[in-house]
């Protein structure tokens, strides 16, 4: 700062002051935001303290203030070693990130630009303080000013506070949105068991039905028929039995309604085909329509879960 002349120091003087009211706006707006959201279903509690602890920040953030507009440079050191921590915590969480999944450790690096902007301004304003008394420049700039050692105090108390609970709750919803994540990826393994039975059932009686087909065996290929037909109602009585189970999960009731679709898609081609004079082409049609659509919940599926085995 000791390029800055007097007259220019003096005009930053109210800076400090300025910056940190931006920060109690912010955090205000952010703790009434985030102590509504436990309002809204499906959003944990734990959000609630998170909302606490940026609400006690934001007092802070208004305490230090007023203790930054009457010139004391103690009033910036609370911001600037939690600013600082915030940033150190944010870092360790992108090393915890990358080792994890190494194509996201990008873009959570991409979030700490702003606090260290944030740093950087905050130390500038309290060199600027210190600049202001090491030239003599204090009095003239805050000559009237009240006593603020009781502020700083203060503030920095609920700065404290406030970080500890803000964190706090970041840790605790974190570890309850893995539980929760953990507990519907566990139920939604519905579909993946699914496949691998009902499904790979009729698929094998499907097979067994064309071998049949191409038999002289009469009766033989009707017996096959009809366990293959057998096998598609258990599919789809399995299908819809896992959607009324799935009722309160959106996501897999949508990949279980659209492998029902499919499931019908299978149900028509093959009437279609062996009906008297059946429509072999007709019925193809409809089968290869049906794998598309069993295609397009496997992949719903795959952005949300597991990936579920694929059919032989």
């Amino acid at each position: 700062m000791s390029n800055l002349s007097d007259e220019q120091l003096l005009k930053r003087a109210d800076h400090s002051g300025r910056n940190l009211g931006v920060l109690a706006v912010l955090a205000s707006l952010a703790a009434l935001v985030l102590v509504s959201l436990p309002l809204v279903k499906g959003v944990s509690i734990f959000t609630g303290i998170v909302g606490i602890g940026a609400g006690m920040l934001a007092a802070a953030y208004w305490v230090l203030m007023v203790a930054a507009k009457r010139g004391d440079p103690a009033s910036m050191t609370g911001p600037v070693i939690a600013v600082a921590a915030q940033i150190a915590l944010g870092v360790g969480m992108v090393a915890l990130a990358g080792a994890n999944s190494p194509e996201s450790a990008g873009s959570s690096a991409a979030g700490l630009i702003v606090p260290v902007i944030v740093l950087l301004v905050l130390y500038g304003n309290q060199k600027e303080l210190l600049e202001l008394q090491g030239r003599g420049l204090w009095q003239k700039a805050f000559g009237s000013a009240k006593p603020s050692g009781s502020l700083c105090l203060i503030g920095n108390g609920l700065l404290l506070a406030g970080f500890l609970g803000f964190n706090g709750g970041v840790v605790l919803t974190g570890v309850w949105t893995g539980v929760s994540h953990a507990k519907e990826r566990q139920k939604a393994q519905v579909f993946p068991a699914l496949l691998q039975n009902e499904e790979q059932a009729f698929m094998n009686s499907l097979n067994k039905a064309v071998q049949a087909g191409q038999g002289e065996d009469q009766s033989a290929a009707a017996a096959a028929r009809a366990e293959m037909f057998a096998r598609l109602a258990a599919l789809k009585a399995k299908v819809e039995e896992a959607k009324t189970q799935s009722a309160s999960n959106k996501t897999l009731l949508g990949v279980l309604t659209t492998y029902s679709r499919a499931v019908d898609l299978w149900k028509k081609g093959l009437e279609t085909m062996a009906a008297d004079g059946g429509d072999v082409a007709a019925g193809q049609k409809m089968l290869n329509r049906g794998d598309a659509v069993r295609s397009a919940a496997v992949e719903e599926f795959n952005k949300r879960y597991a990936s579920p085995p694929d059919r032989r």
